[in-house]
């Protein structure tokens, strides 16, 4: 046994060897070897997820990230060990014990992608797969000094690897080398129809000559001693290589409220996901006498401290008693955290952050009582927004890498261009040829839009139409470029579902399409201006049947969709803002009448307490016209 290779072995770092093949698939990372972390299928290799519960299960096919790799040529060498399902931040929870760092065993290597990280900072493979929920592909790759990539949301399907975290986990790459990094995501950027979050992104990044570099007043104020100097160095260099350097603040508060929020979040997702494991369907099964006391023997023997400390907490959080004041309100914070995020990178490149507010720990300081603020953490804020984040080398301290990360938003584009959509933008701005129907042009419908109106649709039980088909709506008018809308007039994506109020009130909701947005008018004392960058912002325009009685029902429905598009993470259903709006069509007949009277629409209403003022104007209005015999005419009033 070679010394190199006892080396690897004694990092403790792999849990399985591939068997040995002479062939060979030609392709860009032709002869490039990497490890899979242990969370990912693989078809010869056991997936245990470093857990014992899971220590004979063989999966026989590959992760989707896996088969991608190996069809342009590059070769698997086996299995890297990870905190238990990725359950842990330090690389001391697998299964099979800690895993060792390469640079200093008396160090954490970082988690849970530890295996993975030691493998490539040790040599014995080119570049390694990892999962990332908080920073677990990026916070190791700072500490053993690699690159460590970790990409927009959905960018690499996540099909064939074990969850911890469905709305926060990525598939990431770690590599001691930024082209292996750049090759082996090229390989894996690809559309994949298993995994619902899937999406299409550009590969290529290209930087401008003059970057906006953006950094943290927060972040920067609670580095200390030589991190801070470093930081402050980097800045410097940026600045004389002529680019320009952007200090941004942040609410303290949900700085502070970085980790409570990913705790409540992840810890909930992740007793959700292992929700299965019982030792009866599949896993290692302990005797009882019952369902209950299978599962309670299994789960004892199978599952570490660690893993069942997080599955207690996800419990408690996501239990009748506290789901709307933990899992619902850190949903919420999440949110205002990602919207202040998206404004801080809509105005610069890239932001940069520490990925740790020191090197390495050392394992025997783990037990100690935390005394690090948020800059530790301030990488979950990628995760919360989806953000593409990369860590990358930069310093040696006492002996330790140290490194840095940049962060860059993944711009949202609209329904049929692939001009951004960003609220608050400069005006006219954000425009596409597409948008404005030059001749030649084609539009392409926003693939994420139309899985987030599928989702829309499942969480209400309808019917969701297995052909994607869109009309023209056409009349003219100032804030309408093309002449006409496209929308789904006659084939709307989802079809009947219900919604029940608290009265007991079932709203039928006939249809849920999807559509471009206008133009926005705007008046001033100069005039009348139009702003296209809402033009061709995808749609969802949900419509009821006309079953309301009263504008308090009414007002409830609102509260209740504009719940249900938050937790989805459908959008932020900022009403002032126009992210949801509302138009009300208001009947009247008199009592014993078979058929209601002339309808109104009122349009574009912005905020729940309008909607109830204009409905109850619109009631007393027609039911006077009524009183008085008066003959009305259908209309729409703004």
């Amino acid at each position: 046994m070679s010394s190199r290779y006892e080396q690897y072995l004694n990092l403790n770092a792999i849990t399985s060897l591939a068997p040995y093949t002479n062939e060979v698939i030609e392709g860009p990372l032709q002869g490039l070897v990497f490890f899979a972390k242990e969370n990912f299928f693989t078809r010869e290799l056991p997936a245990t997820g470093s857990s014992l519960f899971l220590a004979n299960f063989i999966p026989g096919i590959d992760a989707f990230a896996v088969s991608q790799l190996r069809a342009v040529g590059a070769v698997l060498a086996g299995k890297a060990a990870m905190d238990e399902f990725g359950l842990g931040g330090t690389g001391t929870f697998a299964a099979t014990g800690p895993v060792l760092n390469p640079l200093d065993p008396k160090r954490i290597p970082g988690g849970s992608s530890s295996g993975s990280a030691a493998l490539v900072a040790v040599g014995a493979c080119d570049f390694a797969l990892g999962t990332d929920t908080g920073d677990s592909v990026r916070k190791p790759a700072g500490y053993l000094g690699l690159f460590g990539f970790k990409p927009s949301y959905g960018a690499i399907s996540r099909a064939g690897v074990m969850p911890f975290a469905p709305s926060l986990d990525h598939v990431g790459i770690l590599a001691k080398q930024l082209s292996i990094i750049k090759k082996s995501f090229h390989a894996l950027a690809e559309i994949d129809s298993r995994d619902f979050t899937s999406i299409k992104i550009e590969r290529e990044v290209v930087l401008k000559k003059k970057l906006k570099i953006g950094y943290l007043q927060e972040t920067f104020k609670e580095l200390k001693g030589e991190y801070n100097r470093l930081f402050k160095e980097f800045l410097n260099q940026a600045r004389n290589q002529g680019h320009e350097v952007i200090e941004f603040t942040f609410d303290r508060a949900l700085l502070n409220a970085l980790v409570p929020t990913y705790q409540a979040i992840s810890y909930s997702e992740a007793f959700s996901c292992y929700a299965n494991l019982t030792g009866v369907a599949f896993g290692e099964r302990k005797s009882g006498n019952n369902f209950e006391q299978i599962a309670l023997a299994s789960r004892t023997a199978g599952l570490g401290p660690e893993i069942k400390r997080r599955f207690v907490i996800g419990s408690y959080a996501t239990s009748i008693n506290n789901l709307q004041s933990i899992y619902v309100k850190a949903k919420q914070v999440r949110r205002l955290i990602v919207e202040k995020a998206e404004q801080i990178l809509n105005k610069c490149d890239f932001l940069i952050i520490p990925p740790a507010d020191s090197i390495a720990p050392l394992i025997g300081d783990l037990n100690k009582v935390a005394t690090h603020d948020f800059t530790d953490d301030s990488m979950l804020i990628a995760n919360f927004g989806g953000f593409a984040s990369l860590t990358f080398p930069y310093a040696i301290v006492d002996g330790m890498p140290w490194g840095l990360n940049a962060t860059k938003l993944l711009t949202s584009t609209k329904m049929f261009s692939p001009a951004q959509n960003a609220y608050g933008a400069k005006l006219n701005s954000l425009i596409h040829r597409i948008d404005l129907a030059y001749p030649g042009t084609l539009p392409q419908p926003n693939a994420q839009a139309v899985r987030l109106a599928i989702r829309f649709g499942h969480a209400l039980k309808m019917q969701i139409d297995n052909l994607l088909r869109f009309d023209r709506k056409h009349y003219f008018y100032p804030d309408l470029p093309k002449g006409y809308q496209i929308t789904q007039q006659t084939y709307p994506i989802c079809r009947d579902g219900e919604l029940i109020l608290s009265d007991g009130l079932i709203v039928k909701i006939e249809r849920a399409h999807l559509e471009e947005d206008t133009a926005k008018l705007n008046t001033s004392t100069n005039g009348l201006s139009i702003d296209y960058n809402r033009a061709g912002v995808p749609l969802l325009e949900i419509v009821t049947a006309p079953c309301f009685n009263s504008s308090k029902q009414v007002a409830e429905y609102i509260k209740k969709i504009k719940m249900l598009a938050e937790f989805l993470e459908i959008s932020d259903a900022k009403m002032e803002e126009g992210s949801m709006r509302c138009d009300v069509n208001i009947s009247l007949a008199e009592p014993g009448a078979e058929q209601l009277g002339t309808r109104v629409e009122l349009k574009n209403i912005n905020s729940i307490a309008n909607v109830t003022k204009a409905i109850e104007y619109e009631i007393k209005r027609q039911t006077k016209s009524i009183e008085n015999k008066e003959v009305f005419e259908m209309e729409t009033r703004r």
